[in-house]
């Protein structure tokens, strides 16, 4: 502050003080002094309004005038925040600390004034003034940033009621601030969220984490449940306990409704796949049936019936063109070609006899036709264990994931088991080929195995299962479904 000018202002109405406190001033090295002097209070109020002073020295007896102390309260009720010292003769000190108490920056005798002691006095309330100012903006900035945030802000104390809130919290909420301020914050807490919003909070008041963040939901005045992202911390370290705690809430409903919502949408779409699929199963078993007891029965008549007219020619010469052998030929070879597409469709035996059964077949026909891959099946299930809406899901995976190994693995031998276990039901085939990069499969759209795969995922998540794809270059492939058991 030193070599800085100081604008004072005297209120005195004695000549004789006034010059002793302009020679002090006078007298005071590294600071330049710019006094100005008025004689009564009414004066000193039309100079503070005129003019702005960093410190005011006010006698505290100004003979029928009112004294300095009423002067200060004058002045303060005027808007003014500069510091003020009170001057006094010996007759008249009073109390300093109930003066002092009053906002008085320091009470002087006039009888005891030395320039030190007076610069020291100066500059003490001037600074103090500028620390306090300081002090001011700094909490009309926290003030600021606290009402306009636009999440809600909350000081909660130690009996968890609201100490002060913004006006975000309040809206969110519903609540005037007095009937919030009333509240105890943690009864507003669905009663499912309060258990761990207890034990997270005595963790943060006992040391053992600086804050954390938990997903709530809050009951506003109008009784509707708000979802809320709650950060809780404490004030900054200090040798003190904190007196608060501070609590940050972001109203997340929306997003809730529109993830719940997006939930059930895919609930609905599963079920409608789920019915899909069903319903693809059902005409796949229809359509099997007809070709096989319709046309397929027909073909074998129209054969019959051709092998009864060759056996009554006897060796009679047949006409020019195609011959009887080779019509039977054909009528065979069609009988076997609608049997094959019959049971792709929907192999017969896994309504006879069972999905288990149905795996050893399947196998049975894998090895003949692909003679070099030797298929190693094991079962830890029983066929009752088995639910009868899973069976046609287990059998179209198997079924794609031998596809698979035929089409891409390049092996000689795969491993496949079927069991029970922790409540679930379990499906793996695992092969000794040659693998594949499975960023390939799952990010280039055009692999060729990768509709496959996805098809086996989809059918398997669609009965609320989890479908594994383990496999590398060189480190052969795994595909493992789960299903849990109702």
């Amino acid at each position: 502050m030193k070599n800085q000018n100081v604008r004072v202002l005297l209120v005195e109405n004695n000549d004789h003080h006034y010059s002793l406190i302009q020679d002090m001033l006078l007298n005071i090295r590294g600071w330049r002094f710019d006094l100005d002097r008025v004689p009564t209070c009414s004066d000193a109020l039309k100079e503070a309004k005129r003019k702005h002073h960093d410190v005011y020295l006010l006698d505290y007896r100004l003979g029928s005038e009112p004294d300095g102390l009423k002067l200060f309260k004058e002045l303060r009720l005027n808007g003014s925040s500069a510091p003020i010292i009170l001057l006094t003769d010996p007759d008249g000190r009073e109390s300093k600390i109930h003066v002092m108490r009053k906002g008085v920056s320091d009470f002087l005798d006039k009888s005891r004034i030395m320039p030190h002691v007076l610069e020291r006095s100066i500059r003490y309330a001037v600074e103090h003034a500028k620390i306090l100012e300081a002090l001011q903006e700094s909490e009309a900035r926290f003030r600021g940033v606290f009402h306009g945030a636009a999440i809600g802000i909350a000081l909660i104390g130690a009996k968890r009621r609201v100490v002060e809130s913004n006006t975000a919290l309040r809206r969110m909420l519903g609540y005037g601030k007095k009937e919030l301020h009333r509240l105890d914050f943690q009864k507003l807490l669905h009663p499912d969220d309060a258990k761990e919003n207890k034990k997270l909070y005595q963790e943060l008041i006992s040391g053992k984490r600086e804050h954390y963040q938990v997903v709530n939901r809050y009951l506003r005045k109008n009784r509707q449940w708000m979802w809320a992202n709650l950060t809780v911390s404490l004030p900054l370290k200090s040798k003190e306990k904190s007196q608060f705690a501070i609590f940050m809430v972001e109203d997340i409903t929306e997003r809730m409704q529109a993830k719940e919502a997006l939930r059930e949408s895919g609930k609905k779409l599963r079920i409608l796949s789920t019915k899909l699929l069903e319903t693809q199963e059902k005409e796949r078993k229809l359509v099997a049936q007809e070709l096989h007891d319709s046309i397929g029965a027909s073909l074998a008549a129209i054969k019959y019936a051709l092998e009864n007219k060759l056996d009554k020619m006897g060796g009679a010469p047949e006409p020019e063109g195609i011959s009887l052998e080779q019509l039977i030929s054909m009528a065979q070879e069609t009988i076997d070609e609608c049997r094959r597409i019959s049971t792709d469709l929907r192999p017969s035996i896994l309504d006879d006899l069972g999905l288990l059964a149905t795996i050893r077949w399947i196998c049975r026909k894998f090895e003949r036709i692909y003679s070099a891959i030797r298929v190693e099946c094991r079962f830890h299930i029983k066929e009752k264990d088995v639910p009868e809406s899973l069976k046609v899901i287990i059998y179209r995976v198997l079924q794609e994931a031998l596809n698979n190994v035929a089409k891409h693995s390049g092996l000689d031998y795969v491993y496949l088991y079927l069991e029970k276990k922790n409540g679930k039901i379990e499906l793996s085939v695992e092969d000794n080929g040659r693998g594949f990069d499975m960023d390939e499969v799952f990010i280039h759209k055009d692999y060729a195995g990768g509709m496959g795969l996805a098809g086996m995922k989809e059918r398997t998540e669609l009965f609320d299962g989890q479908f594994i794809l383990c496999s590398g270059k060189n480190a052969g492939t795994r595909i493992r479904a789960t299903w849990p058991i109702r």
